[in-house]
């Protein structure tokens, strides 16, 4: 009898991603830059490394919090070592994209952080730090806001109170989001639009005349997912051959409308500033069969929380699906 070739499980299928908004409250006038999260993310850091120092952080195996979450490194032997020299980190940060750059005593400003995999257990710290960095103060004069509430969403964007300023001592448990979530969803024609809703490079020679290609797209994207499976859900790395840009055809783009943007993030580590950059705007694909879109659209449909390209630790990447391109069954 022939031995049968052993079957790999998929990493992108054993993924799970928690997308978590906290809601502050602004206790006087605040103004935020254009581009807020390499600011909010610096004071965040900041934080930490505060509370870490003073004890107020849980410390695993000997191992600072803010280690595991500001610093990340692959094992030598993986086989993409040499390609991710920086690779992915277990959280990531966004501002919604109807969030102001003004807020007046009273108003409502959220930040959204997802986590992924084993990070999920660094949630009620977490909770901890934005409650501090919020009293610590955001904007250009670093002012002061309170933490009302945190929720996480759903795959199809419903939001579940996890957390209330009210009752600070209860964490609800979070159930996360898979590709699984997005299976019985169908495109309704032969297009695809895609909003970039902040600024997306996908790779380090990435400019303003590349474009996003559909296939270089799909196959980043499924690198970036496979490896955080890889390294936060402790799943076997395993490369499916479907999402490699070869075999990824009959897609085409119909409509691009981008702009290059370069906004300015702060290191605390290592005291300077660098550019985050990339396209925003929004690209349309076509193709003459709809099955050859409609495989990847739960891989895509997964990619909306957990980004794309250069820069997604400080708000790069993120897109959404033109909801009118989609309908869930």
């Amino acid at each position: 009898m022939e031995k049968q070739p052993t079957t790999l499980p998929s990493p992108i299928e054993m993924l799970r991603i928690y997308p978590m908004t906290f809601s502050f409250q602004a206790e006087s006038y605040a103004a935020m830059e254009i581009f807020p999260i390499p600011m909010i993310r610096a004071a965040l850091g900041k934080t930490m490394l505060k509370m870490d120092k003073n004890g107020e952080l849980p410390v695993l195996d000997g191992i600072p919090i803010s280690d595991y979450l500001f610093s990340n490194q692959m094992a030598t032997s993986h086989p993409w070592h040499k390609e991710y020299q920086d690779p992915p980190r277990g959280f990531w940060l966004s501002f919604p994209p109807t969030s102001k750059t003004t807020y007046q005593p009273g108003e409502i400003m959220l930040i959204k952080c997802t986590l992924c995999g084993v990070y999920s257990g660094f949630a009620e710290a977490l909770v901890n730090v934005f409650y501090e960095a919020g009293l610590q103060g955001f904007g250009n004069k670093k002012a002061a806001f309170n933490l009302v509430s945190v929720s996480c969403e759903s795959a199809y964007g419903r939001q579940s109170i996890v957390w209330k300023a009210s009752n600070p001592g209860e964490m609800i448990p979070m159930q996360g989001i898979s590709i699984h979530d997005h299976q019985n969803s169908f495109l309704t024609g032969n297009t695809l639009k895609i909003n970039f809703k902040s600024p997306t490079a996908l790779n380090k020679s990435h400019n303003i005349y590349g474009g996003i290609p559909f296939m270089e797209l799909v196959e980043l994207l499924a690198k970036r997912l496979t490896l955080l499976s890889n390294m936060y859900c402790n799943t076997l790395f395993h490369w499916e051959k479907q999402y490699d840009r070869t075999e990824i055809r009959n897609v085409y783009v119909s409509e691009s409308k981008l702009t290059w943007e370069i906004y300015t993030r702060i290191s605390n580590r290592q005291g300077s500033t660098a550019p985050v950059e990339g396209y925003e705007g929004h690209v349309v694909y076509i193709t003459g069969n709809p099955a050859n879109l409609q495989q990847y659209l739960p891989l895509l449909l997964l990619g909306q929380h957990s980004h794309v390209g250069r820069n997604i630790a400080f708000g790069g990447g993120k897109y959404e699906i033109d909801h009118g391109c989609y309908q869930i069954i």
